[in-house]
């Protein structure tokens, strides 16, 4: 494994059957004039998973090589840190504890360390939204403010994009997720009562990118808690340039909190008051209870169909057991005929279920009966192509794009 301080100084070869397997490198012949240098393995998916306190972060390059993944040549973060892929760029935010954005750049079929930029202590920094090539705003949810980063040397440029006027009367602000349209940036706003406790309602901040000014608030009563604080999925734009958000209410725990996907039609600023869809409200058969309260992680891929891991009550524990309750179910989800369907994959606990699309493809991150690993799934046949074992429960996988 690697530290931020310390990377190994040597990389690890693997041969068995007669393979070789390479970790980032690239292996030069001892003939250099009777073989050609072999390519350089490609970067071409991010992943994390979690082992005790710890988050380990790795990339990897294709599904057909590899049957497994340790952590010998990964980098070493606090535990739960997110992931933010741009280009060639990886970007990793450590948001419960140690509150810092470190930025690593590809390089021969691993990460190179490029720069930290360290935030302020309990800020808890929960987005990043790419702007452009040298610009990234980065949401402090416990401040109530984005900061302004420049990608190209990673530091804080003007004055930060500051929502706490937009806080509700014995409520905090804390900005979330976010997407740029047509020259605006649309922000989750969570109005918390207490921590992971919301006042009903959903609530958006629209900032106009030109001036890093927020321009107004937006809210619906149709269902509370915007999106999920730490990235999930959304909001996302589809086909038809219309943005989704999947409200996450109270996460199931706080009776009478709505949740369930909103819309802002293509051209508007406001909530489409003539789209909701509730997934609770759904009957979905062959999972405990026949029923869903809220929907996590997920992928949206094209015509509709949204992927991802809906948390199923029937299927916790009497006193719901976050650690151990294995309550999220795989399934597709259709936003334009609002239905909910389950799909023949195991379910995962609540702390380790990541999905990421690939191509026509998904990547499901799990910690299943079936082992902790990422499941290679094609949704035209619904069959799982490929699993690879990890060494540690998957956290997040992204392909880099």
């Amino acid at each position: 494994m690697k530290t931020l301080e310390k990377r190994m100084s040597m990389k690890t070869f693997v041969f068995a059957a007669g393979i070789l397997f390479l970790s980032g490198v690239c292996v030069t012949s001892c003939k250099e004039d009777d073989n050609p240098e072999p390519a350089a393995a490609a970067a071409n998916y991010a992943y994390s998973v979690i082992v005790g306190d710890n988050s380990y972060v790795g990339v990897f390059d294709n599904f057909e090589d590899i049957s497994s993944l340790n952590n010998s040549n990964s980098f070493v973060h606090a535990k739960s840190a997110l992931l933010y892929p741009y280009k060639d760029y990886l970007y990793v935010l450590e948001f419960e504890s140690n509150e810092k954005l470190v930025q690593y750049r590809k390089k021969d079929g691993d990460l190179e360390l490029v720069k930290t930029l360290s935030l302020p202590a309990q800020s808890y920094p929960v987005g990043l939204t790419f702007k452009d090539d040298k610009t990234a705003y980065l949401s402090l949810a416990y401040t109530g403010q984005m900061l302004v980063v420049n990608t190209e040397d990673l530091s804080i440029t003007g004055n930060p994009v500051d929502f706490t006027p937009y806080g509700l009367e014995n409520c905090f602000v804390a900005p979330g997720q976010a997407i740029i349209r047509d020259g605006l940036m649309f922000v989750s706003l969570a109005q918390y009562i207490a921590v992971n406790y919301p006042s009903p309602g959903a609530y958006i901040a629209v900032v106009d990118v030109a001036t890093n000014q927020p321009v107004k608030l937006i809210s619906t009563q149709l269902s509370s808690n915007t999106c999920a604080l730490d990235y999930a999925g959304d909001p996302f734009v589809d086909e038809n340039g219309d943005i989704y958000f999947c409200s996450i209410g109270g996460y199931g725990y706080i009776p009478g909190d709505k949740e369930g996907f909103l819309r802002i039609k293509k051209g508007e600023t406001e909530f489409d008051e003539s789209y909701y869809f509730p997934i609770a409200d759904k009957t979905i058969s062959g999972v405990p209870g026949n029923a869903a309260n809220y929907v996590y992680q997920k992928a949206y891929m094209g015509n509709g169909k949204v992927y991802g891991y809906a948390n199923i009550p029937g299927a916790a524990s009497e006193i719901p057991d976050y650690t151990n309750d294995r309550s999220m179910q795989p399934v597709v989800i259709d936003i334009y005929a609002k239905t909910i369907e389950r799909l023949e994959l195991e379910p995962s606990v609540g702390w380790s279920c990541c999905i990421a699309k690939t191509g026509d493809k998904l990547v499901w991150g799990m910690l299943s009966t079936q082992g902790a690993g990422l499941y290679l799934y094609n949704p035209a046949t619904r069959q799982t192509d490929k699993f690879i074992s990890t060494t540690g429960s998957p956290y997040r996988v992204f392909e880099f794009k």
